[in-house]
């Protein structure tokens, strides 16, 4: 397992799908706890791929900012 992704600790893995990899992680900067997906190259390089994820973590985005502001 990876131990660190820019200025992010990797805490633990959480799992593992396919659209990638789910680490829960510390950002060394803001001093949170954050949640990171490691989507493989083969989903990157295929546009239609891509959009989707794209799509998924915008909704995943709302989704927590709506929970945060009720």
């Amino acid at each position: 397992m990876i131990d660190a992704l820019g200025h992010y600790k990797i805490l633990s893995q959480l799992g593992t799908g396919g659209m990638g990899d789910v680490f829960r992680a510390r950002d060394t900067i803001l001093g949170r706890t954050v949640i990171i997906k490691v989507i493989p190259q083969t989903i990157t390089a295929d546009p239609e791929r891509r959009a989707r994820f794209l799509q998924d973590t915008r909704a995943e985005a709302a989704r927590v900012l709506e929970e945060i502001l009720d």
